[in-house]
């Protein structure tokens, strides 16, 4: 019995995640009734009477639980009018017993029904003297769009004070509702509502009260800018093409942060003199680094460190919460932390070597992106490589820091400004781990060395050493260095590599 008090008690709780496997709902509800007389005689939960009244269960029904509840008959009142079963009103309002709502609980019936489309209930709640028909119960019509029942409470009642109803019609986009609202009941708010036509993308809305009210004055900045903040270009386009009033700097801050750079673009053609350089800073606070990159590119700078606060925040919270203030394995503290995004297609790093401040190219590094282990790593192999290069390591502990080397100058002066032939073609293949364990041997190391690319090989990890599934720079296993003149070698030499690293490179316990 302890599942159907289960089910008793969730079968109208509006609770999902029961619902989804219990589908108990009113049809299933005289077998409910049955199972509380029988085994359970003392109560039930009380939403399950409100979700009795919503879906129209019998008054008998609806009897047997109130005496087994105890009842929220504001909240009871409401899953009724969101319903609108007649015969449910009538069981709570007609009774005897006292055991009913009272005016309290009835003040929002009418808007409750209202937004739900429930005019005859309206109508029977109204003939019984229930007429609390404010400016509240218009509002939930008109933004849901129900244009009969706007009709009738024009009728038996009008508009009191300020209102914003046109807004509402406006912004859900019911366009014969904002048309009659506009010939018989109100011509206020026309400004905000054409803001929330042009924020939500309406712009048949737009066009037409375009049309019957003067531009200037109603027809604002705060237009486009709800329209570009919605990120509708249609609208955009067409308020610049129909309507003097353009645009503000907030048009700008929004592409920024909602990283639209195609918008970003089109605001800069057109109204560049509005875009102040903080506008940078609502691309970072979105983590929109594209739109920085672009932004940087037509001489947008200053980026403030609250700015930056904010994209490691909001944007790369998770990345931010696992590194700064943690002691890495190899003892470093992260005091301060570089953010840099996984981009797509081929991307290049370029070592240098200076001396007196002449610059000199030694090496390019092609980045070859893969996902693995589920984990959106960066490896780098040897494009283009020179014996006896200066190393770049991607780590930085300190801004300056004293070297114990001097450059031979002679040495220097021989260096071309870049490398104009391939003394060779190179590739260090990071070695990728693909399951955890504790390193037993290593099996296929044999057949890497007796490649002819094959220069040298840098294992990390001994037998009897635990071994993770590679993630990052930190987790991979060693590293295999190929050279070779002939490029096809050297790929015939990368892919027997991989091929090995697959079927296990390395033996686990």
């Amino acid at each position: 019995m302890q599942n159907d008090k289960y089910i008793m008690l969730r079968a109208f709780s509006g609770e999902t995640n029961y619902t989804k496997y219990l589908p108990v709902r009113y049809e299933s509800l005289p077998h409910v009734c049955r199972l509380i007389d029988e085994y359970l005689v003392d109560s039930i939960h009380p939403q399950v009477l409100q979700g009795a009244c919503e879906h129209g269960a019998s008054s008998d029904d609806l009897e047997f639980i109130r005496k087994r509840t105890a009842p929220n008959w504001t909240n009871v009142v409401k899953a009724a009018a969101r319903g609108g079963y007649l015969h449910v009103f009538e069981w709570m309002l007609e009774r005897q017993d006292g055991c009913c709502p009272w005016e309290v609980d009835l003040r929002d019936v009418l808007a409750e029904a209202a937004a739900h489309g429930h005019l005859k209930l309206m109508k029977w709640l109204y003939s019984r003297g229930i007429d609390n028909v404010g400016n509240k119960v218009f509002d939930r019509a008109a933004t849901e769009g129900h244009l009969s029942i706007l009709q009738w409470l024009n009728k038996h009642t009008k508009l009191t004070g300020p209102n914003d109803i046109l807004r509402g019609a406006a912004r859900n986009g019911h366009l014969e509702v904002v048309q009659w609202l506009y010939e018989n009941v109100c011509m206020e708010q026309l400004a905000s509502a054409m803001d929330a036509a042009a924020e939500n993308g309406h712009l048949e809305i737009l066009q037409w009260l375009h049309q019957r009210v003067c531009c200037d004055g109603v027809c604002t900045t705060d237009v486009m800018d709800a329209a570009v903040d919605g990120g509708h270009f249609d609208v955009v386009k067409w308020l610049f093409e129909n309507c003097n009033a353009g645009c503000s700097k907030c048009a700008f801050q929004s592409a920024a942060s909602n990283g639209d750079l195609p918008m970003l673009q089109w605001l800069h053609q057109y109204f560049r003199k509005k875009c102040h350089w903080y506008v940078i800073d609502d691309a970072a606070r979105g983590g929109q680094l594209h739109d920085l990159k672009w932004l940087h590119e037509q001489g947008y700078d200053g980026c403030t460190t609250n700015a930056m606060n904010k994209a490691a925040e909001h944007g790369h919270k998770r990345a931010s919460d696992g590194t700064f203030g943690k002691t890495k394995c190899i003892g470093i503290y992260n005091d301060a932390v570089l953010l840099q995004e996984y981009l797509e297609g081929d991307e290049y790093v370029a070592v240098t070597i200076s001396r007196n401040g002449e610059h000199k190219v030694t090496a390019i590094w092609m980045y070859d992106k893969r996902r693995v282990n589920d984990a959106a790593s960066v490896y780098f192999g040897l494009s283009l490589g020179v014996v006896n290069e200066v190393i770049d390591l991607q780590l930085q502990f300190l801004v300056f820091a004293p070297i114990d080397s001097i450059l031979d100058g002679e040495a220097f002066a021989k260096l071309a400004d870049r490398p104009k032939e391939l003394l060779a073609r190179a590739f260090v293949a990071m070695r990728l781990l693909y399951k955890n364990g504790v390193k037993k041997s290593m099996p296929c190391i044999a057949i890497t060395e007796k490649m002819s690319a094959f220069f040298k090989k840098a294992i990390f990890v001994a037998p009897g050493d635990n071994m993770r599934q590679t993630a990052d720079m930190l987790t991979t296993p060693g590293s295999i260095m190929l050279t070779h003149k002939d490029r096809d070698v050297l790929k015939q030499s990368i892919a027997c590599i991989s091929e090995l690293e697959v079927e296990g490179l390395f033996e686990l316990e």
